[in-house]
Order: structure tokens, then C-alpha cells, then sequence
């Protein structure tokens, strides 16, 4: 089990003791996360509320001293060696083409226009989104590379026992799509909520991805691999019924990445699993 994300967690090595320090905005599952987690340690944990941030706190003027160490480290120099260089601009070129080339393989039309082959808007570009770097890339680079009447869906899942969906992807999510919307204002950008009940999660792992998902041999195996099973369905249920991504209608994801090493390796990996089937 991972530690939940709900504060600061400390271990005293003199008294041997976990002790957490929420955070200023408590999570709503902050008791029944804190709870099965004690559950599996089999160890009380200890909540710490003096270091909670209390709202009012004024902002404190750094002092010169301060200030002379920020200007230090911003007009601090570093030397990159033409190596380094060239290994930059590499990884910059892979990436870039790893992305055009999955965008170019794409049929012109989603399902809905295909048979008719009318003029198709709709997004068949759908990025795994949780708002972290890796993901933010891409989704930049395809917004980049995409012709300029093409939507693309960003497709985020969110886990929650209790039915409000508030968590640490779905908001960091949020955050990084305002910051995509700024730099590619033009760019029509669907954030597609996929939202997950704890019984329905528990049923699929049960049934179907636990029986997936290789190797598993950590929580992060099973947190990818969940978070792929439900993204593929690329669907948001609202109060006016569901909305499926147009990119979804196809044999498999026009889009789905969690690292960019899972682009630049791809055709490598599914090379070698071909010659040893």
C-alpha cells in the first residue's frame, strides 16, 4: 500500500513513531484513508495540528540576504558540453517525431463522420492526462503538430470512495490545462472527466486488470494499469447523460501515454514480444 495523499507523514526514530501533518485543506476521505492505513501497518499514527498552515498568515518580505541568494542561483551559469547538447536536442527530435508519426497514422474521420465522409472537427487525438509533466508534454507537442481545426481530449480518471472526485490528478489536471489553454489559446482542449466509484474499481481489478497488468510488482504497476483500463473508455458521465471521446470509437486509443518512454520505446518493446510469442 502507498502512502495516501493527504499530508506530511514523519517517523520519530527516537520514539518509533508515524505521525502525520494534514494538510491546511483536509481531504475528504482524510479519516478513511488515515484509517486503512493504520489497518495495514497495524500501527496508530499520530496527527500533528500545530504545523497546520493557518488561513490569515501574512506574506513575509524576503531579506537582502535572501534576495543576494535568489539572484546567485538565477544568473548561476551552467556549462553544457556539446555532448549534452547533442543528446538534448536527440531526445527533443525522438520525441517530437514519436508524436507527429502517431498523429499522422490517424484516420481523417471519427465514427460518427466516417461513413458519410463529411467534414470531421471532432478530436481523434485522446492524451492520458493527470497534469504532470510527461503527459503535459505531449499534450503539448500534439497541440503543436495538429491541425489547427482539430480538437484533442484530454482524458483524466479519478478514483474516489467517496464520490467527490477531488483528487490530486483531477486537480493538477485542471491547473495544467489552464496552462495549455494559455499557450495554445486557439486550440479547443475537451477535459474529459472519467470518474471511478471504489466499487467499481474493485470489481475490475478483480476481474479483469489484476489479470493484466505486468508484472505487478508494485502499487505504481496497479495505479498505471487501473488508470489505463479506465481511460480507454474515454467516458464522462454527466447530468445529460454520457459523452464518449470520438477518439475512442476506434479499435484501440488514438493517444494513450502515462511516460514518454512508453513513445520513444514502443515499437521496440512490441518488437521483442513479437519474436518471443
Amino acid at each position: 500500500m502507498e502512502l495516501p495523499s493527504i499530508g506530511i507523514f514523519c517517523l520519530d526514530l527516537s520514539l518509533n513513531q508515524i505521525i502525520i501533518i494534514p494538510w491546511q485543506y483536509q481531504n475528504l476521505n482524510f479519516e478513511s484513508k488515515l484509517l486503512q492505513l493504520k489497518n495495514f501497518l497495524n500501527k496508530e499514527i499520530g496527527i500533528n495540528q500545530m504545523f497546520i498552515l493557518k488561513a490569515g498568515l501574512k506574506f513575509v518580505e524576503p531579506n537582502s540576504n535572501q534576495l543576494d541568494v535568489l539572484n546567485k542561483i538565477k544568473n548561476y551559469k551552467v556549462d553544457v558540453d556539446e555532448q549534452w547538447s547533442r543528446r538534448i536536442l536527440k531526445l527533443k527530435e525522438l520525441l517530437i517525431n514519436a508524436v507527429h508519426e502517431r498523429i499522422s497514422s490517424q484516420p481523417k474521420f471519427c465514427k460518427n463522420c466516417v461513413n458519410e465522409k463529411l467534414e470531421c472537427n471532432h478530436s481523434l487525438v485522446g492524451v492520458l492526462f493527470s497534469g504532470g509533466v510527461d503527459c503535459a508534454v505531449l499534450a503539448l507537442l500534439a497541440g503543436k503538430l495538429l491541425g489547427d481545426n482539430r480538437s484533442i481530449d484530454l482524458i483524466n480518471v479519478s478514483f474516489d470512495e467517496a464520490n467527490q472526485y477531488k483528487s490530486p490528478d483531477r486537480i493538477t489536471g485542471l491547473e495544467t490545462l489552464e496552462e495549455l489553454k494559455t499557450i495554445y489559446p486557439d486550440r479547443k482542449w475537451n477535459f474529459l472527466e472519467v470518474n471511478v466509484t471504489q466499487k467499481e474499481l474493485d470489481k475490475a481489478r478483480q476481474e479483469r486488470i489484476a489479470d493484466l497488468i505486468y508484472p505487478l510488482q508494485s502499487i505504481l504497476d496497479d495505479s498505471l494499469g487501473c488508470a489505463l483500463w479506465f481511460a480507454s473508455r474515454a467516458r464522462q458521465t454527466t447530468s445529460n447523460g454520457e459523452i464518449v471521446s470520438p477518439c475512442r470509437a476506434w479499435a484501440q486509443m488514438s493517444y494513450s501515454v502515462v511516460i514518454p518512454d512508453i513513445e520513444l520505446h514502443s515499437k521496440n518493446i512490441h518488437g521483442k514480444v513479437y519474436m518471443t510469442c
